[in-house]
Formats: structure tokens, sequence, C-alpha cells
């Protein structure tokens, strides 16, 4: 009897199946630890450096300290570095590590029978990044232990770190001093290239505004100038020529004259002296209508230039 065709496509299945499927592993610099695995579109060369760099508060009555290290696993439990103690300076890293896993913290005591964990801590790389994906790329803090009778799955990862953070205050948690670095070659350079195009930006905005301000400056001391001079030489003229009438310089109301003739003058000179007065007013009149217009026309050249410099500049 010859085997069916579905009979032989399903064993050739389940010798695939049977068969065990490598998978790309991210590579550890400096400390072995097992690879991490996540998001597929990881960029290469990304690194993420976890280190404790001291350690206070542990309970000696609990466990010895020379009988406690740390451990760092995945969300699941499984295994990525055993440190030698509770202290790794030097830290571990973890190769094109997505920001977005979350990672665990276990301080175990060595026993005769093999170890047992006492304290644990959930580490959120998705809320720890926010603190890493800007300049230094760098963050270091305190972070309290919690007893191995809380679990970790109690609430939100986020929300668990946040409560492991507040313990810093509380004596009677053990805490250890955790740093976090991120190296994205990429991701900084775009930021340095982001800097230097701000810089620039404010640079040349910084001159279009002394070259607008210099120009709106002398623009309106221009016109503020020119509307002066006029009236300042009407005026001059004005009484340069009432002196001239008289000579000697005296007015006409210093000769004697009949007293018929002194009435009349007497019309006559206020008749004049209304005509000077209106010949100087009237320019004084026209100047200031003069500064007006120029006071007008510089704040409608400022409006316009404002307008341009509003439609013209990038915003931000």
């Amino acid at each position: 009897l010859k085997p069916s065709a579905s009979a032989v496509a399903s064993a050739q299945h389940m010798l695939m199946l049977a068969q065990p499927q490598q998978a790309p592993q991210p590579g550890l610099g400096g400390s072995h630890a097992a690879p991490v695995h996540g998001q597929a579109d990881v960029q290469a060369g990304t690194s993420v450096n976890i280190s404790i760099q001291d350690s206070k508060d542990f309970p000696v009555d609990v466990a010895p300290t020379q009988e406690l290290y740390s451990e760092f696993t995945m969300s699941d439990g499984r295994l990525l570095f055993e440190c030698p103690g509770l202290v790794k300076a030097t830290g571990i890293d973890l190769m094109n590590c997505p920001l977005s896993v979350v990672l665990k913290l276990r301080v175990r005591r060595r026993i005769a029978q093999g170890s047992v964990v006492l304290w644990h801590v959930v580490l959120p790389l998705p809320l720890i990044s926010k603190y890493l994906l800007n300049p230094p790329h760098e963050w270091e803090t305190w972070i309290g232990l919690m007893p191995n009778t809380q679990s970790l799955e109690a609430h939100p990862p986020d929300v668990m770190f946040t409560q492991s953070v507040h313990l810093i205050s509380r004596p009677e948690f053990p805490k250890l001093r955790l740093r976090f670095l991120y190296h994205n070659p990429e991701l900084q350079a775009q930021l340095s290239a982001q800097r230097e195009l701000l810089a620039k930006e404010t640079l040349r905005r910084a001159e279009i505004s002394q070259k607008v301000g210099r120009s709106q400056f002398e623009e309106i001391q221009k016109l503020t100038r020119t509307a002066r001079d006029p009236g300042g030489t009407s005026a001059s003229t004005s009484a340069s020529a009432s002196s001239a009438s008289v000579p000697g310089g005296s007015t006409s109301s210093e000769r004697p004259v009949p007293v018929a003739a002194k009435s009349d003058m007497t019309g006559i000179a206020e008749g004049e002296r209304h005509g000077v007065a209106e010949a100087i007013v009237v320019p004084v009149d026209r100047s200031e209508d003069r500064m007006r217009e120029a006071l007008l026309s510089s704040m409608r050249f400022v409006g316009g230039v404002r307008q341009m410099l509003a439609s013209n500049l990038p915003s931000g």
C-alpha cells in the first residue's frame, strides 16, 4: 500500500516542526547574557547598559550580604544575566535591545539547596526610555526592592516601578542604585544635526531682527527730522521778516504819531501781529500733520515687516 499524498505532506510537516529553529540572537557586549527578543525593527548598533552602582539597607538579620547576588531576567522569568554579587558597576550591555521590553531585577540568596529570591523589582524600559532618548542618554536612580511576597504582576509594570521608586525614602526596604546608558549612533547624529540647525536658525532670526530694527529706527529718525525742519525754518523766517520790517529793529509803537494816526496804526499793528502769528502757526500745524503722517507711515512699515517675517520665517 502506498501512503496518500496528504499523509506524506503531514509527515514532512511534523519533521520540520521537530527540527530546532535557530532565531537570530542579539549579541551581548562586555558581560554575557541570554538574548533579548523584542521588536523586529530594532536599529542595528544600539545597546542598553544597565549597571548596579551601589546598595544599601539590606538587613543582615535576613541574610549576610556576601550570600546575596543580583540577576536580570525577562518578564516571563527567563534568565538574562547573573551577577557575582549585589553590585555590578560595569553593568551588562544588551545589544540591539528594543526599548519596549520589560525586565526584572531579582536579589537571590545562595543556600545549600541552590538559591532563593528574597527581593525583586520590575524595570519597564518603555517608561525608563523617556530619560534616555535625550542627551546625555543616561539616567541614574535609587530604587527600592519589594519582598518576594509581593507579586510584581499585581499592577501594570509602570505602576509597580513608580511604587519602587517611592520606596527609597523607606529605610525598611533594601535599595539598589541603578544606572541606564543608551547608545544609538543614528539617533545621536539626528539630535546633533537638529541642534545645529536650531542654532543656525536662531542666529539668522537674531540678524534679521537687528536689521529690521535698525532700518525702522533710521526710517523713523529720517521722517521725524524731515517733518521738524520745515517748521523751524518757517518760524525763523517769519521772525526775521517781522523784525526787518521796522528799521533799527524797533517797533512802530516807539515813534511819536498823532492820536488819530496812532489808533489807526494800532489796528494795523494788531493786524500785523495776527498776520505774523498766523504765519507762524500755520507752518507749525503743518509740521504736526507731517509728524502724524510720518508716524503713521512708520507704523504701517513696521506692521508690513512683521507680516513679512511671520509669513517667510519657519515656525518653531
